[in-house]
C-alpha cells in the first residue's frame, strides 16, 4: 500500500508515546545541560589557575623584599613572622625559603596551612604541600583538572642574593566553587526534565485515547478491513491525523471498491472473449511478433484438423498453410506483412488451406496486426472462415440466377445480357442478328385443361426442340410463360433465316407426348432484324414482340418479320381519334394543378395545369394514353386551345381571390407553330386584362425541339414578347440539349423526371443532373426539377443546386380548388428546410448513392422470394466487397471515412446481410418458399440497422461540415430558424424515408 510504512510507524507509536516523547527530549537536554555544564568547569578552572597566579605574585612581591632585609640585618628568626599571616591567608598551603648564613651555612625553611594550624619546620623540602579538605566529591578534582601552583622567588636586597623563597597556593578553594557551579547546574537540568515530563504527561493524557484508536484502525486496515474508521478527536494535530486518516481510508476503499469491479469486469471479460472465440463461426489464430502461434479457437482446430497442443509455439506458416485456389501457387505469407506493415491484410481470394490429411478448404479472412500501448507490434490475428461450400453454391447459383429452372434455358436477366452483347458484336461486324419473339399457339388450353404439371412437361419438350431447331452458336431463352426469345447472330441472309425459323415452326408442329395426352401446339414467331433497324436492344425485342403479335392475329403458325407499317395507324386507332373528339365537344377533358415550390424556403411559387380525359367508362386518363394519337391531327390544335382558355379563367378566378401563382401549361412544338395558338393567347389575353402574360408560362417539351431550333428560337421571342414565359420541358434526353440552351431563348429549364427517379441509384444518372444543373447556371436561366417522388430525391436536388421542384413527394395533382388550402398549409419537408442555405460538398455524394445501391440490393433479394428474376451478378450476392456498396465502403468510404465510429460499425453487418441474403436465395431455390420468405424478414431488419449506421454516418459528416443555417421564409412568409436541437435531431432523417 501506498502509506504502508506510515501505517506501522502509526501502529508502533502509541505504545510507548510518553516515553519516546520524553527519552529524546530529555537525552536533549541532558547533552545541552552536559555542554554548559562542561563549559562553567573549564571557566571555574580557567578563573582559579588565573586567581592563583595573581595571588602568588601579589604575595611574592610582598615578602621577597622584607624577608631579604631581615636576613640581611641577620633577623632570620622572625622570617617566620613575615610568613605566618601569608600561610593562613586563603588559597595559599605553604610557604618555603632558603638563606645562608654567614658561615655558609644553607637554612631551610617553611611554614604550612594544615587545618588552619600553621607548623614550621625546619630543612623541610619544598616540595608541593598538600592542601586543606575539600567539601567536593572526591572524583571532581579529577575531572575538573585543578592542581595548586609553586611560584619561586629569589630574596634579593641592594643587588645581593640572600636565599630564595617558594610559594604554594591551595586549589580546594577554587575545586569548591567550582563544584558549587556545577551542582546547581546539574540540578537545574533535573528540574527542567521534571517539568518537561509533567507537561508532555498532562498535554499527551487527553490524546493517547484517540491516537490507540488510530493505531487500531491502522492495524484492522492493514488487515484488509477497508471500513475501518476512527472518531476525530483530540488537539488539532491529532484530529488532522484522524481526518487523513479517514480520508486516506476512504480513497483505499474506492480504490479497492474499483480494483474488485474491474477484477470483476476482467474476469467476466476474459471469459466472455472465451466463449465468444469458442462459438464463433470463424476460425481465430493469434500469434506473437515472431508469428508463432499462441491461441487457437476450436474451429481453427477442426479446419486445420490438428489439436491446440500440436499447433501452440508452432511457425503459423508451418501450421497453416495457404496456396492460390486457382494455380495451387505458394501464396504471399499473411502475417509476415501484417507485422511488417502494421496494417491489416487480407488473405488471398479464395485461398485455399492444406489442412492436415490432405484435407483442402477454401477459406477467406483477413490479418491484422495486435498493438501494446505504445503502438508497437506485438502479434497479430487471423480470422478466416470456410467458404467451400459458399463457393460451390455461388457456382450453382451463378447456374441457377441466369437460366430458368424448369427448361435449364437462359432467362429474361441472361437473355438480355446475350442480348446486348449480340447487339454489339453485330454492330462491330457489320453481321445481321435476328431477335425473335416466340409465342406457343394452344398452351393455354392445354394448361387449362391438363394443369400445371403437365403445361411443365409440354414447356420442357418445346425448350428441347427450340435448341435442337437453332444453330449450336443461337441463343434460345424463356421470358415466362410460354413466351421464348431466340437469338440467331451472324446470318448470311434473310433465306438462311427463313430455313431457321420454318424449321422451328414445323417443329412446334409436332405432337407433344405426355404421360397423361399426346398435345398439338403451334407457334407464333415476331422477328426483329439488325441492321435493317438501328435501335438499342430493347426496342428490337419491342419490336419483335409487336411483330409476333401481327403473326398470331394472321392466323398463327408462322413468323412475320417486323415492318414500319406496323406502327401505323390501325382502325382501333381511327375509332379512338373519334372518341377524342366527341370527348372535346362533351367537355369530358380536365385540368388538375400540380403544386411547384421552393424546396428550402416552403413556400409555393407556382402551379403546372395537366390535362386529363374523364372517360365515363374507363375512369380518369393519363395524356400519354390519348395525346400520341392526336399528334400531327388537327385535334392537337383543339385541344391546345381549349386548355388555353381554361388556364387563364383559372387565373382569373384565383386574382379574383387574391392569390398570384403564375401558371404554367405544356404545349407541343407543332402547337406552337400553328399561328391559330398565337392568335388565341392574344386575343383570351386581350379578354382578361386583369391577367399579367407574367403569370403564364408555356412549357415546351426538349424532345420535341430537334429540328429547326433557329425558328424555334425566334417563335419563342414573339410569345415572350407578349409577356408571356416558356419553360423548356424534359431537359436531358436531347442529344443537343446544350445547343438548345444557346439557341433557345427559354426562361425556365425543367429536368427530366427520368433523370430525378433513377439519379439515386444510378450513379451516372446523378454525374448527368449535375452536369445539366451547372449548365443550366451557367447559361443563367432559372432550374426547376420535375418528378420528385421521394424527399430524398428533393435532399440530393438542393445539394446539386437545384431549389424548385414539383412531384409527389411534395403534392400529387388537384383541383383548382383544392389549391388555396394546399398553399396555405403546405410547410415542407423539415430536412429541406434545415439544409436550405447550406452548401454541399461534392466529394460525400456517394454516401448517399451507396445507401440507395444498400436498399436496392436487399429489396431484390426480397422480391426474388416472390418470383421476381434476380438482376444481381453472382458475385454482387455472394461477395459482400463486390456488390456496389461494398465497392464504395472499401474504396471511396474507407479513404473518407475510416475514421468515424458509424463507418466502422458497417463492416460486420454488411457482410452478415450478404451471408444472410445468399441463404435466402438457396432456400428460395431449394423450393422451400416460405422458409426463405420468413429469413428475408431477418434480412430486412439487418438492412434497418445498416441504415441505422448510415443515417449516424450522415449526421457525423454534416456536424463536421454544415454550417449553422441561417433563418428562412416559412410557408406562411414569416422567418423560422431552427434551434440547435431540431438542427441535430433531423438532419439527414429524409435519408430513410424509403424504408
Amino acid at each position: 500500500m501506498k502509506h504502508a510504512g506510515w501505517v506501522r510507524w502509526l501502529v508502533w507509536w502509541p505504545k510507548a508515546l510518553l516515553w519516546r516523547l520524553l527519552v529524546p527530549a530529555i537525552l536533549l537536554i541532558l547533552f545541552a545541560g552536559s555542554v554548559r555544564t562542561w563549559q562553567v568547569m573549564q571557566e571555574e578552572r580557567q578563573q582559579a589557575i588565573t586567581a592563583q597566579n595573581d595571588l602568588l605574585d601579589r604575595l611574592g612581591a610582598m615578602l621577597v623584599q622584607s624577608m631579604a632585609v631581615q636576613v640581611a640585618m641577620g633577623q632570620s628568626d622572625t622570617l617566620s613572622l613575615l610568613a605566618q599571616p601569608v600561610v593562613q591567608m586563603n588559597g595559599m598551603a605553604a610557604v618555603h625559603w632558603q638563606w645562608t648564613r654567614p658561615n655558609g651555612e644553607v637554612v631551610e625553611q617553611s611554614i604550612q596551612h594544615a587545618d588552619a594550624t600553621t607548623v614550621v619546620r625546619q630543612h623541610v623540602s619544598p616540595s608541593m604541600p598538600p592542601g586543606a579538605v575539600a567539601t567536593a566529591p572526591r572524583w571532581f578534582p579529577g575531572l575538573i583538572h585543578l592542581s595548586g601552583l609553586s611560584r619561586q622567588f629569589p630574596m634579593v636586597w641592594q643587588g645581593r642574593t640572600y636565599g630564595q623563597l617558594v610559594l604554594h597556593t591551595d586549589p580546594t578553594p577554587w575545586i569548591d566553587f567550582a563544584w558549587l557551579r556545577v551542582s546547581i547546574q546539574a540540578r537545574m537540568v533535573v528540574v527542567v526534565i521534571a517539568v518537561l515530563s509533567t507537561l508532555l504527561a498532562l498535554l499527551l493524557r487527553s490524546s493517547l485515547r484517540s491516537l490507540a484508536q488510530l493505531g487500531q484502525a491502522a492495524q484492522s486496515l492493514q488487515a484488509g478491513q477497508v471500513g475501518a474508521r476512527v472518531e476525530v478527536a483530540g488537539c488539532q494535530e491529532i484530529r488532522q491525523a484522524g481526518e487523513a486518516f479517514n480520508s486516506m481510508a476512504e480513497q483505499t476503499e474506492q480504490l479497492v471498491g474499483r480494483l474488485r469491479r474491474a477484477r470483476s469486469e476482467l474476469f467476466q471479460e476474459k471469459e466472455r472473449l472465451e466463449i465468444t472465440l469458442a462459438s464463433i463461426a470463424e476460425a481465430v489464430i493469434a500469434t506473437d511478433a515472431k508469428a508463432q502461434v499462441c491461441f487457437i479457437n476450436p474451429v481453427a482446430e477442426a479446419l486445420l484438423g490438428r489439436t491446440r497442443e500440436e499447433v501452440l509455439g508452432q511457425p503459423l506458416r508451418l501450421v497453416m498453410p495457404v496456396v492460390s485456389h486457382n494455380t495451387r501457387a505458394s501464396v504471399a505469407d499473411p502475417m509476415a506483412l501484417a507485422l511488417t506493415t502494421a496494417k491489416v491484410v487480407k488473405l488471398a481470394e479464395h485461398s485455399r488451406l492444406l489442412g492436415h490429411g490432405r484435407v483442402e478448404r477454401i477459406i477467406e479472412g483477413s490479418v491484422a496486426p495486435v498493438h501494446d500501448g505504445a503502438g508497437h507490434v506485438v502479434g497479430g490475428v487471423v480470422v478466416f472462415r470456410d467458404v467451400t461450400e459458399r463457393v460451390a453454391m455461388q457456382q450453382r447459383m451463378a447456374w441457377q440466377m441466369g437460366h430458368d429452372a424448369l427448361t435449364d434455358l437462359p432467362n429474361r436477366w441472361l437473355i438480355h445480357d446475350r442480348l446486348e452483347q449480340g447487339v454489339a458484336q453485330a454492330r462491330r461486324d457489320r453481321s445481321m442478328l435476328a431477335v425473335c419473339f416466340v409465342d406457343l399457339d394452344g398452351f393455354k388450353a392445354i394448361n387449362d385443361q391438363h394443369g400445371h404439371d403437365v403445361g411443365d412437361e409440354v414447356l420442357v419438350i418445346v425448350a428441347q426442340r427450340l435448341k435442337a431447331a437453332v444453330r449450336s452458336t443461337d441463343s434460345v431463352g424463356r421470358l415466362g410463360g410460354d413466351e421464348f426469345v431466340l437469338l440467331l447472330g451472324s446470318l448470311s441472309s434473310t433465306d438462311e433465316l427463313d430455313q431457321i425459323l420454318t424449321r422451328l415452326i414445323t417443329a412446334m408442329a409436332e405432337p407433344c407426348l405426355t404421360e397423361k395426352a399426346t398435345h398439338r401446339l403451334g407457334a407464333s414467331v415476331g422477328v426483329a432484324l439488325l441492321p435493317d433497324e438501328p435501335c438499342e436492344p430493347d426496342t428490337l425485342l419491342r419490336h419483335a414482340d409487336q411483330a409476333m403479335y401481327r403473326a398470331k392475329a394472321l392466323g398463327g403458325h408462322q413468323y412475320r418479320i417486323f415492318e414500319d407499317q406496323d406502327d401505323q395507324e390501325t382502325p382501333v386507332q381511327l375509332q379512338r381519334l373519334e372518341r377524342l373528339a366527341q370527348a372535346l365537344h362533351d367537355g369530358e377533358f380536365r385540368l388538375l394543378f400540380q403544386p411547384k415550390v421552393h424546396l428550402g424556403g416552403g413556400v409555393m411559387t407556382g402551379v403546372e395545369a395537366l390535362l386529363r380525359w374523364q372517360h365515363p367508362e374507363e375512369g380518369l386518363l393519363l395524356p400519354l394514353e390519348f395525346l400520341p394519337l392526336v399528334q400531327q391531327h388537327v385535334l392537337d390544335e383543339q385541344i391546345t386551345q381549349w386548355v388555353i382558355e381554361e388556364v387563364i379563367a383559372q387565373q382569373q378566378r384565383w386574382m379574383a381571390q387574391g392569390h398570384a401563382w403564375p401558371i404554367s401549361f405544356n404545349m407541343s412544338c407543332d402547337s406552337l407553330f400553328a399561328p391559330a395558338t398565337l392568335t388565341c393567347l392574344k386575343d383570351r389575353l386581350e379578354a382578361a386584362p386583369d391577367v399579367p402574360p407574367a403569370m403564364l408560362e408555356i412549357e415546351l417539351l426538349e424532345s420535341g425541339a430537334q429540328n429547326d431550333l433557329h425558328r424555334l428560337g425566334s417563335l419563342i421571342t414573339r410569345y415572350q414578347a407578349l409577356g408571356i414565359k416558356v419553360a423548356l420541358g424534359n431537359f436531358g434526353p436531347g442529344a443537343s440539349s446544350p445547343l438548345h440552351l444557346k439557341r433557345l431563348p427559354a426562361d425556365t429549364v425543367k429536368i427530366d423526371p427520368s433523370f430525378i427517379h433513377s439519379m439515386a441509384d444510378d450513379p451516372a444518372d446523378l454525374a448527368l443532373v449535375e452536369s445539366l444543373i451547372s449548365m443550366v447556371r451557367i447559361f443563367g436561366r432559372q432550374i426547376i426539377a420535375e418528378g420528385i417522388g421521394t424527399p430524398e430525391q428533393g435532399l440530393l436536388l438542393m445539394r446539386l443546386g437545384c431549389h424548385h421542384g414539383q412531384g409527389h413527394a411534395i403534392a400529387r395533382p388537384m383541383s383548382a380548388e383544392a389549391i388555396p388550402v394546399w398553399a396555405q398549409t403546405y410547410q415542407g419537408e423539415d430536412s429541406w428546410r434545415l439544409w436550405a442555405d447550406v452548401t454541399w460538398n461534392v466529394n460525400d455524394f456517394p454516401l448517399l448513392m451507396a445507401q440507395q445501391d444498400h436498399i436496392h440490393w436487399v429489396q431484390q433479394i426480397v422480391s426474388a422470394t416472390q418470383g421476381v428474376p434476380l438482376r444481381l451478378t453472382v458475385q454482387e450476392v455472394c461477395d459482400h466487397t463486390r456488390c456496389r456498396f461494398g465497392q464504395w465502403y472499401y474504396g471511396d468510404g474507407l479513404q473518407r471515412y475510416s475514421q468515424l465510429h458509424a463507418f466502422k460499425a458497417i463492416e460486420n453487418v454488411h457482410a452478415e446481410i450478404h451471408r444472410v441474403g445468399l441463404e435466402v436465395l438457396q432456400l428460395n431455390a431449394d423450393g422451400q418458399t416460405e422458409a426463405a420468405q420468413q429469413q428475408a424478414k431477418v434480412l430486412l431488419g439487418m438492412r434497418d440497422v445498416v441504415i441505422s449506421h448510415l443515417v449516424d454516418l450522415h449526421r457525423a459528416v454534416a456536424v463536421a461540415a454544415v454550417p449553422h443555417p441561417h433563418p428562412h421564409a416559412d410557408a406562411r412568409g414569416g422567418v423560422s430558424t431552427p434551434t440547435s436541437e431540431a438542427w441535430h435531431a433531423t438532419v439527414f432523417d429524409a435519408v430513410s424515408l424509403e424504408l
